[in-house]
């Protein structure tokens, strides 16, 4: 059986070195449909519903709508209570698959739950962080050729003038 060729990729994060090799592709994609109904359950009532009605095309681009910024993160936030979020948190910051250098380690060890309560401690941002790198490593293609959100915003922008 040919072993895949994972590459391992490292950050610097506050004072400790962070080293992330990508989940299994059945796992990512687990955490990929988890992650997407938070977000895409709170689409719903970001979109004006009379811009349905009035619609006379089916193909209507979504930036055609009148969407709602503010109601989408309401929804991911509504979806993203504590628990849930600390579900999250536990599925993307696995040990299996991050290892950290303190600056007294000689060499990186695995990021075990007392490692990560005691690194984590009253640095929440960089435990954020440290969950955003994880995502990048594991979704960076995914999003590739998405338009990023800058560009939505800009668009939305436009058709509000």
């Amino acid at each position: 059986m040919e072993l895949a060729n994972v590459e391992i990729k490292e950050k610097e994060i506050g004072e400790n070195v962070y080293f992330v090799r990508p989940f299994p592709p059945q796992k990512s994609l687990e955490l990929l449909g988890d992650l997407q109904a938070v977000v895409t359950s709170s689409l719903d009532t970001a979109v004006d519903k009379k811009d349905d009605i009035e619609s006379n095309t089916e193909e209507e681009s979504v930036l055609d709508r009148n969407i709602n910024i503010g109601a989408i993160i309401s929804g991911v936030g509504k979806n993203l209570k504590g628990p849930v979020l600390v579900n999250f948190a536990n599925r993307i910051i696995d040990k299996d698959f991050i290892s950290i250098k303190r600056p007294s380690d000689e060499t990186p060890v695995k990021l075990e739950k007392n490692i990560s309560d005691n690194i984590f401690a009253g640095r929440l941002k960089e435990m954020l962080q440290l969950m955003y790198f994880v995502l990048e490593v594991n979704y960076a293609d995914f999003f590739e050729n998405l338009p990023d959100l800058s560009g939505i915003l800009q668009e939305l922008g436009i058709k509000k003038k």
